[in-house]
């Protein structure tokens, strides 16, 4: 290689890490919205698909193993959205197109990362990157759970005053948290396998482990022995480096139990948290989602629809299973997004061309990990092995959680999954004229001009909620986010919540109709459904009454409101009653 295109390669390597620190990074703009997830994933794959971008100007094209499987998988999943928007009846069509602009720029972040993935993660430079990332994540955390603000006020973005869940950072998930630093000492704990030069590497996994232990999760508690299972299984110095890694978590133990000694820390142990069940809330959306995939086995219910289903598909689950009614009644009746199972969601939602998709997916994971570590060049601290274990860390994951369809995972998971499937080292640099890189950039800009209109355009409307609903400065924000397809799901429960809270008039209830019915399909909850009966209720529609309250108290037997909407059946209803509704 000659100097200048050592030089060069050097500049982009810089350009690169950087790029991803801006991605890590992003979570922390977090903003003050309803919707905040969605924001955070148009804002992660907006920085990531720059990233990809650049990664993509210093390799060459035949980038990898197979790029007939890419496109396949890429149909697999496409086509059936394509399909589902132009011939079903969605409930929610903008949710399966969201979906499908989550899956193009994952894809295109896997197609552009391409060979360079493979040098970048298997690079010193990306475990730094990650050993910083990590340590500051677990220190965000740790101020945020002892009430440490980092400015006076919430304002735009409210993640850097405080956050509820216990120990669980920018991410907001204690599980989504768990599972990034799992992939911080997995690459950390993988430099520790030289015989020299390894105690940077272990001291800076110390406070990441700790990290993962005080979130209490489970599924991360799994995946951490599944991690050092896997590195000493590969690994050809197994005492010394079990040693080094059972000392790390020892040391992460000690100060999770100081933290857990303070009261501003008082949250259930790891211990604690293995003792109770908490297996039938992920028994029963696993039973609903079945239930919905057989409905639905070709096609499924539409790409991102599952929330669109939550109250109905609950009613044949508590007839068969009558005590998980008060789970559902306390943690589902604020609606369900995910199966919690990336398999099932796939399939529900996708139909047999997502399963399969899927399951491909796995066994090409599997089969490649499993060809790398027979290489007789294998090395544990390669770029395609630590993607290896990174992929098999998160799709086991998703078998139980969510990573696999949040945009921060799903960016990691496409650049882990384009280091693995990298067919060969790069040694020739190509430049990249300045008006393919612009090309390049188009996703990026392009997803960027929506993150900024759907986050001002919630926060605008939300800004003004305070506001008389009959003024001008009301009414016109709220309304251009109602008909904002990206913010319409949270700007109607605003609404709902302000003709709720101000004691709006008859007429103005019955005059929402439509807009109730509309929010119900956008997402199915206790309280979408109990707009709608109210409304039922102040037209005199007693038929229409009487089934959404039998299809409420069904779904949701043990809340309290649903003795009061009994009651009220029970006693008959007159015209121009008042119904305890709230």
């Amino acid at each position: 290689m000659s100097q200048s295109t050592l030089t060069q390669s050097l500049h982009t390597s810089k350009a690169i890490i950087t790029c991803w620190l801006v991605f890590f990074l992003s979570p922390l703009f977090w903003p003050n919205i309803l919707d905040s997830y969605i924001a955070m994933d148009l804002l992660a794959f907006v920085t990531a698909l720059i990233a990809a971008a650049v990664m993509a100007t210093n390799q060459d094209q035949n980038i990898q193993t197979n790029s007939t499987m890419a496109w396949i998988f890429f149909a697999l999943l496409i086509i059936p959205i394509c399909i589902q928007l132009l011939f079903m009846d969605l409930r929610n069509p903008w949710r399966a197109w969201q979906m499908a602009l989550y899956i193009a720029s994952s894809w295109l972040i896997f197609r552009m990362s391409g060979a360079s993935a493979a040098q970048l993660i298997g690079s010193a430079n990306w475990k730094i990157l990650l050993a910083c990332i990590g340590n500051f994540y677990v220190v965000f955390a740790v101020a945020q759970q002892f009430q440490l603000p980092f400015t006076p006020g919430f304002e735009l973005f409210p993640i850097w005053q405080d956050y509820p869940s216990h120990y669980a950072g920018v991410l907001l998930q204690t599980n989504m948290q768990g599972l990034f630093l799992i992939l911080v000492c997995t690459a950390l704990w993988s430099e520790c396998n030289k015989a020299q030069r390894y105690l940077p590497w272990l001291i800076a996994s110390i406070l990441p482990c700790a990290g993962l232990l005080a979130t209490s999760s489970r599924s991360s508690s799994i995946l951490l022995v599944l991690a050092v299972t896997m590195l000493l299984f590969i690994s050809k110095q197994k005492t010394t480096l079990c040693i080094k890694i059972l000392s790390t978590i020892v040391i992460a133990f000690c100060i999770v139990s100081y933290w857990h000694a303070f009261p501003a820390s008082d949250i259930p142990t790891l211990f604690n948290r293995f003792e109770t069940t908490g297996t039938q809330i992920r028994l029963l959306i696993w039973d609903m989602s079945t239930r919905l995939f057989l409905e639905h086995i070709w096609l499924g219910i539409g790409a991102g629809n599952l929330i669109s289903y939550g109250t109905e598909i609950l009613i044949p689950s508590l007839l068969q299973h009558p005590e998980w009614a008060e789970i559902a009644s306390t943690q589902l009746s604020g609606g369900n997004l995910w199966a919690h199972n990336s398999l099932l969601q796939f399939l529900l939602e996708w139909g047999i061309a997502g399963g399969i998709a899927i399951i491909g997916l796995m066994i090409m994971i599997g089969k490649k990990c499993w060809d790398i570590y027979l290489d007789q060049e294998f090395n544990i601290e390669s770029g395609q092995t630590q993607a290896g274990l990174g992929l098999i860390l998160m799709t086991t994951q998703s078998m139980v959680s969510v990573a696999l369809l949040q945009g921060f995972f799903l960016v990691l998971f496409a650049l882990y999954a384009a280091a693995l499937f990298t067919k060969a080292r790069v040694h020739n640099v190509k430049t990249t004229p300045p008006l393919s890189i612009a090309l390049l950039l188009l996703p990026a800009i392009f997803l960027a001009y929506n993150w900024q209109w759907f986050t001002f355009t919630l926060f605008t409307a939300e800004k003004n909620i305070n506001q008389s609903i009959q003024t001008e400065s009301f009414i016109q924000p709220m309304a251009i986010a109602i008909d904002s397809p990206w913010s319409s799901r949270a700007a109607l429960q605003w609404y709902f919540l302000k003709l709720q809270t101000t004691n709006a008039s008859n007429n103005t209830w019955i005059g929402s109709e439509n807009l109730a019915f509309r929010y119900w399909f956008q997402h199915q909850s206790s309280q979408s459904l109990r707009y709608r009966i109210l409304i039922a209720h102040l037209k005199d529609d007693i038929f229409t009454e009487k089934y959404l309250i039998e299809l409420h108290n069904q779904a949701y037997p043990t809340l309290e409101v649903s003795q009061k909407l009994t009651n009220h059946v029970t006693l008959g209803h007159k015209q121009g009653e008042q119904i305890e509704i709230w």
